[in-house]
């Protein structure tokens, strides 16, 4: 067979270390193809590692100790993610945030045909058709929320793109408005396209130019630079305070 050795799947180990935070364990995969070490902690709270199939477990632990005050770090941000999640859920007097203010949802079963979601002031209204059962239910408004969400995003953040792509003197060919898992957006430099997380409409219209002004910048620096943050600020001197709000308030914006 061609590549026998080189095409076996090889199987995850479970392994830890201990490290001056404590006894830190992990999940470790290794690949022939691999060159580099890599880790990362999933939101289920685990510390996967990818590794070179012949680095040295020693070596790989060694890592581990160097960055575990990162790891220790990420992995409480992980279980606190968790235990926020375990408590929202899509049913009556759950907040949720729209344009950096945070509105209550109110459910209720009708006999309907079709599901329906309306929003002013007192917050969203979701009407259900009667005795779907408690889970379909709340697969339900979970649907008609974030569809509604996503049609407040294509509303508002393509005029935001505009507005500062004008003032920042760029001509964009494409805005596109998608789901992000863990970015609030991403630009490509080559097609002149700015991508935005749907969730921004969450936001208040501040941060969200924040997020907006920072994608375009990056058609200018592809990068983090001095010279990046140096765009930044000339076209919001008080781009600090909007960064601030979204670290603030990170938890606030989970979604179950």
């Amino acid at each position: 067979m061609k590549g026998d050795t080189a095409s076996k799947q090889i199987a995850a180990e479970v392994q830890s270390v201990r490290t001056p935070w404590g006894i830190i364990g992990y999940i470790l995969k290794r690949s022939h193809k691999r060159r580099t070490l890599e880790m990362c902690v999933t939101d289920q709270g685990r510390l996967r590692v990818a590794a070179p199939l012949r680095m040295k477990l020693s070596e790989i632990n060694d890592f581990i100790i160097q960055k575990s005050a990162w790891i220790v770090r990420q992995l409480e941000r992980a279980d606190q993610r968790q235990r926020i999640l375990s408590t929202k859920t899509y049913a009556s007097e759950q907040e949720f945030l729209f344009l950096g203010r945070k509105y209550p949802l109110s459910v209720r079963q009708k006999p309907v045909l079709r599901s329906q979601i309306r929003f002013n002031e007192r917050g969203w209204s979701v009407v259900v058709p009667s005795q779907p059962g408690e889970k379909r239910t709340r697969f339900i408004v979970k649907d008609k929320l974030i569809s509604w969400y996503r049609q407040q995003a294509k509303e508002i953040l393509g005029g935001r793109v505009l507005y500062f792509a004008r003032q920042m003197g760029l001509d964009l060919k494409r805005i596109g408005i998608r789901s992000q898992k863990s970015i609030w957006g991403s630009c490509h430099v080559r097609t002149r396209a700015v991508h935005l997380n749907w969730q921004l409409v969450m936001m208040p219209v501040d941060v969200i130019d924040y997020i907006v002004v920072h994608e375009l910048a990056h058609l200018y620096h592809c990068n983090h630079s001095k010279r990046f943050w140096n765009k930044v600020a000339k076209v919001l001197p008080d781009f600090r305070d909007r960064q601030a709000w979204i670290k603030h308030h990170q938890l606030d914006l989970i979604l179950p």
